[in-house]
């Protein structure tokens, strides 16, 4: 029995350690933990290229060229709405990223929309559920000194 039991806390101590290096990769590397999306710039703020691949993780998403340089880099607390548009043709599907920056909104097109816009979607619903934060769309100044500041 005694044998056993100190092989089972070996095992346990091997799992924790794989569990610590996932993890710390996670961390270190989101982009490695993405799902991946080819997209087209349709509309929007001006990007190096109109050719991209979308990398969505638990941090954001990302859009990248095909070298991997990353153009945009948007965090779930950026963006404000996200909405699809289908079409009856199947590179005219399109979603729009709405963000906090005034007036900023990015539209794709990607055969892929609606799949693109239920996982954001996930995401954003999973941080308004956990999160006790407000974004400040613009400076704040209290009519007086006992009120914060934004």
């Amino acid at each position: 029995m005694i044998l056993q039991s100190g092989l089972a806390k070996d095992r346990m101590d091997l799992l924790r350690v794989k569990e610590d290096i996932v993890a710390y990769a996670k961390f270190k590397w989101p982009l490695l933990f993405s799902r991946f999306y080819e997209a087209f710039r349709y509309s929007g703020p001006n990007l190096p290229k109109n050719d991209v691949i979308l990398a969505i993780n638990w941090t954001g998403i990302y859009v990248v060229d095909d070298q991997e340089q990353v153009l945009l880099e948007l965090s779930f607390p950026e963006i404000t709405n996200i909405r699809a548009e289908k079409s009856d043709k199947i590179f005219g599907n399109t979603f729009t990223l709405s963000t906090v920056r005034t007036g900023e909104e990015f539209t794709f097109q990607s055969p892929n929309s609606e799949d693109i816009k239920d996982l954001v979607d996930f995401f954003l619903d999973g941080l308004k559920r956990r999160s006790n934060f407000v974004i400040a769309m613009q400076d704040y100044k209290p009519p007086s000194k006992f009120n914060l500041s934004l």
